[in-house]
């Protein structure tokens, strides 16, 4: 396998250093770049001469290949930023930003990416065994997986990255799983600082709660709420390695990575083939199974899971709650009786019929977003790979660490077809009607994801070469696994060409921000007075 991966250049280690010449080439620009957002042409016209600058700054690094860039870009970069902040730079871009929070969502996630690259791209990332460091599309692709928190891999994360390249790995994971956004409005208010209107807006529209001043309390308790779990989580798979013999030092770190890992539905793994070593230990796909389904709940079902407890009609669950918990509870069962039933006498024949049940039950619910694995999926029957391939679309909930187009959009849409064969109008939910433009929007989701799906796989069936391995069906499992952020594969991710990787990547980033949110990002408002008159369409 090791002869398909990337030829690692040997200039790998000066090419992280190139990037920021690139970012010093475009600050000795920035005292002009204020004009971005005062003028329109001009504005941007200047702006992509100072992309070309930086372009140049970085060819000129790299053919120079000097040391001292880091130096030169922390000495240079305050003098040219201060005069054009004075003139509200920062101000002009946070408030551009922070009125349209799905442009701000793509851009952090992108943000976090390219910093991540960086970082994976230093020869002290790398592993003994890769003495010149990973090469930029190897770093580019674990970095989206990581910040996607997909899981997909074309290098080995406890063989090829050293303590460092795993920590940043495990930093981005984070990242992508509490996303930016909510990470510096927490900082911020921890440190005192008031985030402004814009701000809450902001936030509101990342995180999914609409409530007015109810999102700066969801996201204290988002912090709180994740970072607990994910220290009883490591606390947990520390015991359980330890009972297999592994060193103190040794458990703790790998029950913690493995936490964060899990809560943050990422799906990497320290072990080559991801814990199916430990099928027969149940405490593994257990523990990791809760994790997951607490990960992909979402924050807002996590916050009103208290309420459930207690009596009396205030206590009631909103229709999205209600929603959130049915289609997780049945999705995980019929998935735990399908798998189990095709595949007690196949790939879960060689354990006990307990250990069958349980990880039955891991694969159904891993398969929706996580991306660990206690079975070969090779081995897997018809019947359980195309099961996995639909939880793969569906996903876990909006709000989440998963991803997905999302179990409400997924029940929404069976409540549609049920709402139209009993000919009513609306959808209604624990007495509350869920409004047109969701339905509308939940239709959308779905057209749009499967598109996107069926552009990667006609891409990835086009580019790719065919062997015994790389089938067409593994190349289209390998294209829902990485627009569902999921992370599964059949083996075939450290087999495809630059060209193939770079096609994932796609798919996992938008697969990661959101279709819809890709649309919004992009989209220019036009408001209009004018009503055209109806007209009926025959369809069906």
């Amino acid at each position: 396998m090791d002869e398909h991966r990337q030829v690692v250049s040997p200039d790998s280690g000066h090419r992280a250093e190139a990037a920021i010449f690139a970012l010093l080439g475009l600050g000795l620009c920035l005292p002009y770049a204020h004009r971005v957002f005062s003028t329109g042409t001009a504005g941007n016209l200047l702006f992509g001469c100072a992309l070309l600058l930086a372009l140049a700054v970085s060819a000129a690094g790299l053919r120079t290949r000097k040391g001292g860039s880091l130096l030169l870009a922390r000495r240079r970069l305050p003098p040219a930023a201060r005069p054009w902040n004075l003139r509200g730079g920062l101000t002009r871009i946070w408030n551009s930003l922070s009125g349209k929070p799905a442009r701000l969502l793509a851009l952090s996630f992108l943000g976090a990416i390219l910093v991540g690259t960086l970082l994976l791209m230093l020869p002290v990332a790398a592993a003994p065994t890769h003495p010149r460091g990973i090469g930029l599309l190897d770093a580019l692709f674990t970095a989206t997986s990581a910040v996607c928190v997909t899981g997909l891999v074309v290098l080995d994360t406890g063989r090829d990255f050293s303590a460092f390249g795993q920590g940043v790995i495990l930093c981005l994971i984070q990242i992508g799983g509490l996303g930016l956004m909510t990470i510096g409005m927490f900082i911020a208010l921890a440190l005192g600082h008031n985030v402004g209107l814009r701000g809450e807006y902001a936030l509101e529209e990342t995180i999914g709660e609409q409530r007015h001043r109810l999102a700066l309390k969801l996201l204290r308790f988002i912090v709180r709420v994740t970072f607990t779990i994910e220290l009883v989580g490591a606390f947990i798979l520390f015991i359980g390695f330890r009972a297999t013999g592994m060193s103190p030092a040794r458990s703790l770190y790998y029950g913690l990575f493995h936490s964060i890992s899990a809560f943050c539905n990422a799906g990497f793994s320290l072990f080559e083939d991801s814990f199916q070593g430990y099928a027969h230990r149940p405490l593994f796909p257990l523990t990791l199974s809760v994790l997951i389904l607490l990960g992909g709940l979402g924050f807002g079902v996590i916050l009103n899971l208290p309420q459930l407890c207690r009596r009396g009609r205030s206590s009631r669950p909103s229709p999205h709650v209600r929603l959130v918990l049915a289609t997780t509870v049945a999705l995980t069962l019929v998935g735990t009786l399908v798998i189990w039933l095709a595949d007690r006498h196949g790939a879960l024949a060689h354990l006990s019929s307990g250990d069958a049940l349980i990880n039955a039950w891991f694969q159904s619910v891993t398969t929706r977003t996580a991306g660990f694995n206690t079975v070969d999926l090779t081995r897997l029957s018809p019947q359980s790979d195309f099961l996995m391939r639909l939880f793969m679309i569906i996903g876990a909930a909006p709000g989440s660490t998963g991803g997905g187009i999302k179990v409400t959009t997924f029940a929404v849409l069976l409540l549609l077809i049920r709402a139209h064969l009993r000919g009513t109008d609306h959808i209604v939910v624990g007495e509350r009607r869920i409004e047109d433009h969701t339905v509308v929007s939940a239709m959308v989701l779905v057209i749009a994801a499967g598109g996107l799906i069926l552009l990667g796989s006609w891409l990835l069936l086009t580019t790719q070469p065919l062997s015994a391995v790389v089938t067409p069906s593994a190349l289209i499992y390998e294209a829902i696994s990485a627009f569902g952020t999921v992370g599964l594969s059949l083996g075939v991710t450290p087999l495809l060409t630059p060209t193939g990787r770079l096609i994932i990547i796609l798919l996992m980033y938008i697969g990661r921000i959101g279709p819809l949110s890709l649309l919004l990002a992009m989209q220019t408002r036009r408001h209009t007075t004018i009503t055209h008159p109806s007209a009926n369409v025959m369809i069906g």
